[in-house]
């Protein structure tokens, strides 16, 4: 890295190799990267959005975003879109693995682990409800 002119302390300094009288950029790496969630934080957020969030993956993507992204800061849009074109490349429901996603971002293995339950749980639970009326009554 330092053939590049990159090290890496507080802030991290870039400057162009091919350039070498180019003036460094300072990039503040606090600002950039956001500390990571507490797993009570993060399993009220996809409760939350399991409970609320109806619509279809659409839906579910757009209030992702707007909570994740807008509100909380948690991604910026280009990671957040980095994040969406992942997801559209291996199968499965779209709005389950993006929550998936910001989860193990957030936080880790059990950010990812937490973010996939809390989200399915609410509908799960939902419908395994309807179940037990209609097959009850």
């Amino acid at each position: 890295m330092s053939e590049l002119g990159l090290t890496r302390s507080s802030c991290l300094e870039i400057e162009k190799p091919d350039m070498p009288d180019s003036p460094k950029t300072e990039i503040d790496l606090q600002q950039t990267i956001p500390p990571r969630s507490s797993l009570g934080e993060l399993a009220f957020f996809f409760l939350r959005l399991g409970f609320t969030a109806f619509g279809g993956p659409a839906a579910h993507i757009a209030i992702l975003h707007d909570e994740a992204v807008i509100r909380r800061k948690w991604l910026n849009d280009e990671e957040f879109l980095d994040l969406l074109g992942a997801t559209n490349l291996i199968p499965g429901p779209n709005s389950t693995e993006m929550m998936i996603h910001i989860g193990y971002r957030r936080g880790g293995w059990r950010g990812l682990i937490l973010g996939g339950v809390c989200f399915i749980l609410p509908a799960m639970l939902i419908v395994l409800g309807f179940s037990w009326v209609y097959v009850r009554y």
